[in-house]
């Protein structure tokens, strides 16, 4: 597979009015564990690593940041000169305990990433006494986050940006909109028709049984799934999808499709069909869910 300067979907970091109600359902349903906590903010992991969810206080639900890890130093450097080859916006360079060195830039649709080479593990006391424990009210915890389905008015520019500028390949075409791979992973970001939102986070669980477990823990928790189980046409995977207080879908996934040789992978084109090969039925009001990101206006009522 040709190497690429992202080599993972990192973290995600969403802006939301009731972070206490998003981490206790993190926490309750995700059975994700606290790792550290920043003013305002909550970083949240299912791992050892320091975290891929983050909550932030805000005034309206917006999606912050995208975390990307980088391949290496070398691939970091070489993304700042690309970045500013194609005039992208740089507005952050870091160098913290947290990150290291990280550049934050602003992509088309207004979608801010931040790209860094690595992450420390999770100081967290609270993960290291539940991450190998079994606990009633521990939710289902996910073997790791996986990817990111953003919804965008013009999905060609965001699909050329990520293929140009950050090494990602289309995996698959769905009627004007494009899922694209960083690694194995059938895809790493999902770019869809809509309204410049991110619509859903997703993370890997091991098996459909993990599914069934999160369907029971969701209803204990006084809610309902909104879609699933279903087995996706596109990317292959299993997947049950619940919404999250700060109004974004969560989805778990398992056994995604793994693109080994890109020369022996011929890219797809899907109708209608590609959500779901066991039937064709998709629930009512389930594209309706997404926030905006913090720099569009809409975050900004």
């Amino acid at each position: 597979m040709k190497p690429s300067i992202i080599r993972a979907i990192g973290h995600v970091a969403i802006g939301t009015p009731d972070v206490d109600a998003c981490v206790d359902q993190a926490k309750s349903v995700m059975g994700l564990s606290e790792s550290a906590r920043d003013g305002d903010g909550v970083y949240l992991t299912e791992g050892p690593r320091h975290h891929s969810l983050h909550y932030l206080q805000a005034e309206t639900s917006a999606i912050d940041h995208i975390g990307l890890e980088a391949a290496d130093g070398d691939a970091l450097h070489e993304l700042r000169g690309r970045l500013e080859a194609a005039n992208i916006r740089i507005v952050e360079t870091a160098d913290d305990a947290l990150y290291g060195e990280s550049i934050s830039f602003v992509g088309p649709c207004d979608f801010t990433f931040q790209a860094y080479v690595g992450i420390p593990p999770s100081p967290s006391a609270d993960r290291q006494a539940t991450l190998y424990t079994s606990q009633a009210n521990a939710g289902v915890r996910p073997n790791r986050f996986g990817h990111v389905t953003l919804r965008v008015a013009d999905t060609r520019r965001l699909c050329d940006f990520v293929c140009e500028v950050l090494d990602f390949r289309v995996s698959d075409a769905i009627a004007g909109g494009f899922f694209v791979r960083c690694n194995v992973d059938h895809h790493g970001l999902g770019i869809m028709p809509g309204p410049d939102q991110m619509h859903h986070h997703a993370w890997e669980v091991q098996s459909i049984a993990d599914l069934s477990h999160l369907g029971d823990r969701v209803y204990e928790y006084g809610k309902r799934l909104l879609w699933g189980p279903v087995r996706h046409g596109v990317g292959n995977n299993i997947a049950a999808y619940f919404a999250d207080p700060a109004g974004v879908i969560v989805e778990y996934y398992t056994d995604m499709q793994k693109i080994y040789d890109d020369s022996d992978y011929e890219l797809r084109e899907w109708g209608e069909d590609w959500h779901s090969v066991w039937t064709l039925a998709r629930p009512e009001g389930f594209r309706d869910f997404g926030i905006p990101s913090a720099l569009s206006p809409l975050a900004h009522p």
